[in-house]
């Protein structure tokens, strides 16, 4: 009964994904907001990167969207998980932004705005609540049977309950065929979900350049299954989607890392105003802020492996057939043009008149084959993609705390556990 708190650092560095340990302490004391926020601002002053940061990724708990809410920091209290509401406390944002001297962007975990959105629809299904809870039951009782388990054996490996998950049918009894048919249609209409969670929450891959066409590629399916399915679920999914997602479509961060992306690039854009508007603050982006806001790279890490210590996503390779979730952007190929005003809009014009990339292409390969070709674009993209789209890393730091806690470590004391911690989880660079 012990709370950590776990950071952790994005970058981009030859143009390999980089997702480390930055720190993952003891938490001590109550968990208010100005706790948590003291917490953090020590960690980046350390590391001296207070500076440096484009932009935070939290999860949803009030207690954490609210420390990072003060004046000054881009964040707000519109989206957060009423479920995880920890101790708040009292903080005084004044004094706190009286003695900051750089404040950087709040993000809040686009997974956990995902899962918020599913528990919204489930509040419409009314009486299938029941048929949920049987087949939790069904699942706990085969994670707990060894005959059940033997039976299972070789099988897909049963899910606990989790609102992204989809549900596993068992041929065993007490499902009539009835509820057979609901949990079927459940799980038609979550697995677009699932495989959106799915893109965004990876791990030394990119994934904020996924947040902007998932949202659209979620809310295609919606509207054709309510012409099947008279349901107040997909009702309720489709305006709770359009109301916590909302912020992200208007995210200039997350406008530009999909168009960085040329798997992507202008797709995404409603209408040639859109893409008129992308294209303008990519070029001031292009002069003022990859010129003033790069990160310095400490001398040390340049000599690092460009090869990530972990391999990408296993779902790449598992997954080499199109997504359904994403199929309306590689339908057909289109190219666009750019009037040449300045030498910028050369190098530009150049990079949307091409193709884009296939679905199953690396986008960092890309642009460590092409840096030299575009420059400019290559800085920016470098800076955007780096940005994780969840809070996923931070979660995978848990995991691992669990494996180091079991009876037989009772004693391990505070400062042993973050040396064991680094060692696992920053040991490669060594």
């Amino acid at each position: 009964m012990k709370g950590f708190l776990g950071i952790t650092c994005h970058f981009i560095l030859n143009w390999s994904m980089y997702s480390l340990m930055l720190e993952c302490k003891r938490f001590k004391g109550r968990h208010t907001a100005e706790n948590i926020y003291s917490y953090y601002c020590e960690a980046t002053t350390s590391y001296n990167i207070k500076g440096k940061v484009i932009t935070t990724v939290t999860d949803n708990a009030s207690n954490v969207v609210k420390a990072f809410s003060i004046p000054g920091y881009h964040g707000d209290l519109q989206d957060y998980d009423e479920d995880e509401e920890e101790d708040e406390g009292e903080m005084n944002a004044t004094d706190l932004h009286d003695s900051l001297d750089y404040v950087s962007q709040h993000d809040t975990c686009f997974a956990h705005t995902l899962q918020l959105v599913i528990k919204d629809g489930f509040k419409e299904i009314g009486a299938v609540s029941t048929v949920l809870e049987k087949v939790a039951t069904i699942v706990s009782y085969v994670r707990r049977s060894q005959s059940a388990t033997e039976i299972m054996e070789g099988e897909t490996r049963l899910q606990l309950r989790n609102a992204t998950h989809k549900l596993r049918l068992l041929d065993t009894a007490h499902l009539t065929a009835h509820e057979r048919n609901i949990l079927e249609d459940l799980v038609h209409i979550l697995t677009p979900f699932e495989e959106a969670t799915d893109y965004t929450q990876g791990a030394n891959i990119v994934t904020s350049s996924y947040v902007i066409p998932c949202i659209q590629g979620l809310k295609e399916p919606l509207e054709t299954l309510s012409v099947t399915f008279n349901s107040r679920m997909l009702t309720a999914l489709a305006s709770s989607l359009d109301k916590r997602m909302a912020k992200f479509e208007s995210q200039e961060l997350f406008m530009l890392a999909s168009t960085l992306d040329p798997r992507f690039k202008l797709k995404w854009c409603s209408d040639d105003d859109e893409q008129q508007r992308v294209k303008s603050i990519l070029l001031e982006k292009a002069g003022s802020k990859v010129t003033t806001h790069e990160p310095e790279v400490p001398q040390q890490a340049v000599k690092m492996d460009a090869t990530p210590s972990e391999p990408p996503s296993k779902r790449k390779k598992q997954e080499p057939e199109p997504s359904r979730l994403l199929s309306y952007l590689f339908t057909e190929e289109s190219s666009t043009q750019t009037k040449i005003s300045n030498p910028l809009d050369v190098e530009f014009s150049k990079y949307f008149s091409e193709p884009c990339l296939g679905e199953q292409r690396d986008a960092l390969a890309f642009w460590k084959e092409h840096s030299a070709t575009y420059p400019n674009i290559s800085k920016l993209a470098c800076y955007y993609l780096s940005v994780p789209a969840s809070s996923g890393p931070v979660v995978r730091l848990f995991s691992i705390i669990g494996k180091f806690f079991w009876p037989e470590r009772c004693r391990l004391s505070d400062s042993v556990f973050e040396k064991l911690m680094n060692i696992k989880c920053n040991g490669h660079l060594l």
